[in-house]
């Protein structure tokens, strides 16, 4: 029997390793598998297909922007004695 590279696994069990990490991989990645953010229990390509369903009309994904959590909250760092001493004439 031969064994493969994680700890002496059968190479059939790294396979299925391996699947299920890029299965996980591709459902984070692609946005299409991604969850939708009201209902995760549907996909956005679930969602696309049921909004198909209802208008009757063929519909596609065009365009979209990717938020990340807490991307834009930079805390601005000043200097509050020298923006005092500005203020007061003194620097």
């Amino acid at each position: 029997m031969k064994h493969g590279p994680e700890g002496g696994k059968p190479e059939q069990v790294v396979a299925k390793i391996v699947d299920g990490q890029l299965s996980k991989w591709v459902k984070e990645i692609c946005l299409l598998e991604q969850p939708w953010v009201k209902d995760d229990k549907k996909t956005i390509d679930a969602l696309q297909q049921e909004l198909v369903a209802k208008l009757g009309e063929n519909i596609r994904v065009r365009r979209f922007v990717r938020f990340e959590l807490g991307e834009g909250l930079e805390k601005k760092q000043d200097d509050f004695a020298a923006e005092v001493a500005k203020q007061a004439g003194l620097a």
